[in-house]
């Protein structure tokens, strides 16, 4: 899950003070409530029918083809940091 949610993870250090007993109760707040979300989302999708989610997947994995194909041939990046 922290290799799936590093952007929001690094943005949070920012802004987490970790030497103090607060700091630490926040970042696990954070990563509880990334995984509810995960959980709650991929639950939802799981609860439709077959063919309905293979047609899901069909369709996000088009959408991320031509988002890369898009990114190749335009030299685009995101986040440049």
């Amino acid at each position: 899950m922290l290799v799936f949610q590093r952007p929001l993870l690094d943005y949070a250090l920012l802004f987490i003070e970790l030497d103090i007993f607060q700091g630490w109760v926040q970042l696990a707040s954070l990563q509880v409530l990334q995984f509810t979300l995960m959980f709650i989302a991929l639950g939802l999708i799981g609860l439709l029918p077959m063919l309905l989610l293979k047609g899901f997947c069909i369709l996000i994995l088009f959408v991320n083809a031509s988002a890369a194909n898009f990114m190749t041939t335009y030299n685009t990046e995101i986040d440049q940091q």
